[in-house]
């Protein structure tokens, strides 16, 4: 019978993700990261760009800053059952009002490497994409 086929293949995606896994905090990112080093369409953002840029997590919520002025800032949501570990931002002020980022992260130490994008699915690895500009991966210090 195709039917109990079907039904199968439809609950199976729902029973894969276990919303459990997702958690409003990950201790080892929580504090404030400046940012070193980004990358887009397989470029390196200028040092300029780059410069002044801080990360803060606290709690559920994420703020960019630069220059201690907040260009951006939101919600943030964890999956750490996955490796790599994944992020979802969901921006509520600044320049991508409105947007929700998918993003994949690893912490080694003292330093934070996030690659980030829009959509519903996080990249599928540590690289910027050609011909992507909306693709960033980012390296952070952890702010001293």
């Amino acid at each position: 019978m195709i039917l109990p086929s079907l039904l199968f293949v439809a609950v199976l995606p729902l029973a894969i993700h276990d919303p459990q896994n997702d958690t409003k905090q990950d201790p080892s990112l929580q504090g404030t990261w400046s940012l070193v080093s980004r990358e887009a369409d397989v470029e390196a953002a200028k040092e300029s760009d780059v410069r002044g840029v801080k990360l803060v997590i606290e709690g559920d919520r994420f703020t960019i800053k630069r220059n201690d002025e907040v260009t951006e800032s939101g919600t943030v949501t964890f999956d750490t059952s996955k490796s790599p570990h994944r992020m979802s931002m969901k921006v509520a002020s600044g320049p991508s009002k409105g947007k929700t980022f998918q993003a994949i992260y690893e912490v080694e130490g003292e330093s934070l490497k996030i690659c980030r994008g829009p959509g519903r699915r996080p990249p599928r690895a540590f690289r910027s994409v050609p011909d992507n500009p909306l693709i960033l991966l980012e390296n952070y210090k952890r702010a001293k």
